[in-house]
């Protein structure tokens, strides 16, 4: 029987504040297998733990070691899964709320950076790479509604 490579699947939180920026973090160190170096810019991701579900276990996770405090945010709703990486897949949620107060726990992998306009991130130079089709499907639906963006979304 062939040793087949193991699938590392990772959870996303697009975080929107009322005025419409989302939460943004810099990550500290490198995970070559997931396309992560020290620097990049991105929305706030988790690894899926062993054992741990990925909406139950790791969002939760991501919200608590990634952004910190959350007030007044709405439940997540799934958005899309992605396959950026060869031998990755990246669970999107995406979820509103009042405000948040940075203080990442997983501090020596990530940095709050704060909040930021989606398109902007798209033209930051060092961004992780699923920060590309992911926040171009988030604002192809923030301007066109669930159903404009076809199968992906």
């Amino acid at each position: 029987m062939k040793n087949l490579k193991k699938i590392i699947t990772g959870v996303g939180l697009i975080l929107a504040n009322p005025i419409g920026e989302i939460a943004v973090v810099r990550e500290k160190t490198s995970k070559p297998a997931v396309g992560k170096v020290a620097g990049m810019f991105t929305f706030p991701l988790e690894t899926v733990e062993e054992g741990e579900s990925p909406e139950k276990g790791t969002l939760k996770r991501l919200i608590r070691e990634e952004i910190g405090v959350v007030t007044g945010m709405k439940k997540p709703r799934l958005m899309a899964f992605y396959s950026v990486m060869p031998g990755t897949v990246t669970i999107v949620y995406v979820a509103r709320c009042e405000g948040a107060t940075f203080r990442p726990m997983a501090w020596e992998e990530v940095e709050a950076y704060g909040w930021m306009d989606p398109a902007k991130l798209l033209t930051m130079e060092s961004r992780r790479p699923e920060v590309e089709p992911v926040m171009l499907d988030y604002l192809h639906i923030r301007q066109h509604g669930r159903r404009a963006c076809g199968s992906a979304c």
